[in-house]
């Protein structure tokens, strides 16, 4: 198997200390994330370390940012109360599963070299789904909370 340049570099100490930097860094964040998401606090852990520590040796480059991102907590609790309603452990372990299975595709996807076929949709084509999404969500985020700010006053 090919590993990418930065994956094939030797891994140094300021590799790793780069890695438990950002480790510390993101520990708040992620236990905060895991815990606003309905997931135990331990998942909130586990992701900051493996996100540090995988993501110091497999990175390389000067601009990468690693770390937790707080867009995932509707993403998360959304897909732990929908793939079980009413048990949340149940719950939190089938969206591990299904974020198992998609890691396997990303990665079999890679071995195929499968990032060839994007050639084959225009740009324009990807821009106007972005903005359609976009659009969505803004005018549903604008009804709700212009629905909030009505039953307030």
């Amino acid at each position: 198997m090919n590993l990418p340049n930065s994956a094939s570099k030797s891994f140094s100490l300021q590799d790793l200390k780069a890695g438990l930097v950002v480790f510390l860094i993101a520990l708040p964040l992620s236990l905060g994330i895991s815990l606003a998401s309905g997931a135990p606090s331990t998942a909130g852990l586990i992701s900051a370390v493996m996100g540090g520590l995988i993501g110091a040796y497999f990175g390389g480059s000067y601009v990468t940012i690693n770390g937790p991102a707080a867009g995932l907590i509707v993403v998360v609790l959304t897909a732990i109360q929908s793939l079980a309603p009413g048990d949340p452990a149940l719950g939190f372990k089938r969206m591990l599963a299904c974020v198992i299975v998609v890691g396997m595709l990303q990665i079999f996807s890679g071995l195929i070299k499968a990032g060839r076929f994007a050639a084959l949709f225009p740009p324009l084509s990807c821009m106007g789904c972005y903005r359609q999404l976009v659009s969505s969500l803004s005018l549903n985020n604008y009804m709700y909370f212009s629905v909030i700010k009505l039953k307030v006053l």
